[in-house]
């Protein structure tokens, strides 16, 4: 951990949190312990497995003598209020051993099915005090005003310049930056990734489009890394007369990164909310403000595909329940599902819209 930004003197510890059928002191303990390669003691009490974590923690401290522990939770959205009461435990134990501590708990805020989440389930008063003070949203790489390749407005041009610029490949004794070295007779001639930046943001915005999203979003780094892997090394490295990126190949690029297929997973939801969730964002296509006019009956149609809702399970998306005939229960979808004529004719009408 590089220290000449750091104030004063911090120690810092990471660690991985599980998802436990119960979450006890000892198991919670024992995550901290094995973080740090320790044996957790099988038949210890609660109290003494998490006495052992608060003095590995501040063994971690002697060396440089630090008064502060910084400890950095991965997937702390599994916490419970249980876990949130072993910090506090923790935390008292270490005060009064001289260490201050600092919580730094991540959260994934789109770990559950059904897209992104909040992560403003909070808990207790007395533990919001504590850890909670501060709260800090990462986002994708944002691509800033049109037409911009600015570093400080346009975060994907300033990802692609490290490419262009940074870190040497394969190593920083002998290497070139990656973009000299799978590109190497076109970075030469002058050629760098931050000059197609509009080339990259004009496909992105086509493909977001194309599949009923919203033109404008940041570009996620989970597939942002994929997208330039392919451009540099399945594209630029195999052709040796390389001199820049057509149009095909990026198209080619973004949906080997598996771009849409991640995208598209923030909005598809289960099918089972009511009528008054239909127009909210998170449903693909339920903005008819672009279509000059639309049956309700094409509304419903339109959501219910472009959403993969199937028949089973389509009216009671939209909360209707289902009906009886000869005391069997039947899907309502079944008596009044349309013609293969008239899907055909909606469609077909939307397209023309």
């Amino acid at each position: 951990m590089h220290s000449e930004w750091q104030p004063f003197p911090i120690a810092f510890f990471f660690l991985d949190y599980g998802k436990p059928d119960k979450a006890s002191e000892n198991y919670f303990s024992a995550t901290f312990l094995q973080a740090a390669d320790m044996k957790a003691v099988r038949h210890a009490t609660g109290a003494e497995s998490m006495t052992r974590a608060c003095n590995m923690l501040i063994e971690k401290t002697q060396d440089s003598r630090q008064e502060v522990i910084a400890i950095v939770v991965n997937e702390a959205q599994r916490f419970s209020e249980a876990e949130y009461d072993h910090l506090v435990t923790m935390d008292n134990m270490l005060e009064r051993r001289k260490k201050r501590v600092f919580f730094i708990l991540i959260h994934q805020n789109d770990a559950d099915i059904g897209g992104k989440q909040s992560i403003d389930r909070r808990p207790p008063s007395h533990v919001t005090g504590r850890f909670y003070s501060m709260a800090h949203k990462f986002t994708g790489l944002q691509w800033g005003k049109e037409g911009s390749i600015d570093f400080d407005d346009c975060d994907v041009a300033m990802a692609l310049n490290e490419y262009d610029d940074g870190p040497k490949f394969p190593d920083e004794a002998t290497g070139v930056p990656p973009s000299a070295y799978f590109a190497h007779h076109a970075y030469a001639s002058g050629y760098r990734l931050t000059s197609q930046v509009g080339l990259f943001r004009e496909s992105v915005k086509e493909l977001r489009i194309k599949n009923h999203l919203d033109a404008n979003a940041p570009f996620p780094m989970q597939s942002f890394e994929r997208f330039v892997y392919f451009l540099l090394v399945r594209t630029a490295w195999d052709d040796p007369n390389f001199r820049e990126f057509s149009k095909p190949q990026v198209d080619q690029a973004l949906l080997w990164s598996g771009y849409i297929e991640l995208e598209l997973s923030n909005y598809r939801r289960c099918p089972m909310f009511r009528t008054a969730d239909m127009k909210g964002p998170l449903f693909v296509g339920a903005d008819f403000s672009s279509l000059p006019g639309i049956s309700a009956f094409g509304a419903f149609a339109r959501v219910a595909r472009l959403n993969h809702i199937n028949s089973k399970g389509y009216f009671s998306a939209f909360g209707l329940r289902g009906c009886r005939q000869n005391n069997q229960p039947t899907s309502l979808v079944a008596r009044i599902r349309p013609s293969t004529s008239q899907t055909h004719a909606v469609e077909a009408q939307e397209e023309r819209s």
